[in-house]
């Protein structure tokens, strides 16, 4: 193998490593993200009173499933009251 094909395999590989690494950079920082704005909607639902969340078509106790899970499973839909 020349010297430069060395130096064309080694762009090559830290070409894909570098590609790598900032797809892994961006899931994280998507992820935390992602986290984010859960925690704050966490926070934004426990703020509100009991009847506030009846008129949203959920109870206390659904808000951690509904924000982390997007509300699947849930014991009632939005449209019962």
């Amino acid at each position: 193998m020349s010297s430069t094909h060395f130096h064309d395999a080694t762009a090559i590989v830290r070409h894909s490593m570098t590609t790598r690494l900032a797809g892994l950079a961006r899931q994280v920082l998507t992820s935390l993200d992602r986290w984010q704005r859960r925690r704050q909607a966490l926070r934004q639902l426990y703020s509100v009173d009991a009847r506030t969340l009846k008129d949203i078509g959920m109870s206390r106790a659904e808000v951690t499933s509904v924000v982390y899970g997007g509300g699947e499973g849930r014991r009632r839909s939005h449209s019962e009251t």
